[in-house]
């Protein structure tokens, strides 16, 4: 049995007595980093609607890092971003670009999906639309960041 432990934060399986530990709760953004580098690596190669799938995890993941860390609980197994940041506490803080920005990524986390969409979002998902939802992607990641 190898008892190498990588450097990577172990994924919080399911709340326990006592709450989340505080590398549980380092998990979420930790994982959100590494979607949104997943994202700039994969659009390099022009798979432009996978990287669009990362960056929707990346916001995703950094929106569960403020409710983990709120509520010292795993957060909820849900993918719609604006769900969460109300859930974060986040909402009411977001200027308009931001809740446009989270809008447009929503169709994302399903149309990367399945195949019929991914035909559909071709036209539309294109690299400079890609670049832009990178570079939104980390700045919303920093602006979360601030709020820990």
């Amino acid at each position: 049995m190898d008892n190498h432990k990588d450097n990577i934060v172990d994924r919080p399986i399911e709340d326990k007595p006592g709450g989340l530990t505080d590398e549980q709760k380092k998990y979420w953004f930790f994982s959100a980093e590494k979607n949104l580098a997943s994202a700039k690596n994969v659009s390099r190669v022009k798979e432009y609607i996978l990287a669009g799938l990362m960056c929707h995890l990346a916001t995703e993941k950094a929106i569960k890092s403020i409710i983990a860390i709120k509520t010292n609980k795993y957060p909820p197994k849900i993918h719609s971003l604006t769900d969460l940041a109300v859930m974060a506490g986040l909402y009411s803080d977001l200027d308009n670009e931001q809740k446009t920005f989270l809008t447009e990524l929503m169709p994302l986390q399903i149309e990367a999906r399945y195949q019929q969409q991914k035909n559909d979002i071709y036209k539309i998902f294109t690299a400079e639309k890609c670049k832009d939802t990178c570079e939104k992607t980390e700045r919303f990641l920093l602006w979360i960041k601030k709020r820990f």
